[in-house]
């Protein structure tokens, strides 16, 4: 009697962001096209989790730039994307 083999899932892992301006938003564009259009995005359940995660950082960025999330919220305004 033979036994099939467990089925396996393959998980890809993405490399840790790059320290620099340019590598953290190309990797969150990245994670926003994995919620678009992934499994993550039907799995509402995570949301909460990657909600908290995101203010996590938004809160350091604000910690990190002068003036605050207050003065960063405004420079970023007048910035055209």
């Amino acid at each position: 009697m033979s036994v099939a083999p467990p089925s396996t899932k393959v998980i890809t892992a993405t490399t840790a962001p790059s320290a620099t301006a340019t590598g953290w938003p190309t990797l969150l564009q990245e994670l926003t096209g994995q919620v678009r259009e992934g499994e993550l995005g039907r799995r509402h359940w995570h949301h909460v989790k990657l909600y908290n995660a995101l203010l996590d950082a938004l809160v350091e960025l604000g910690e990190a730039y002068p003036g605050g999330l207050t003065c960063l919220e405004r420079a970023a305004g007048r910035r055209k994307r």
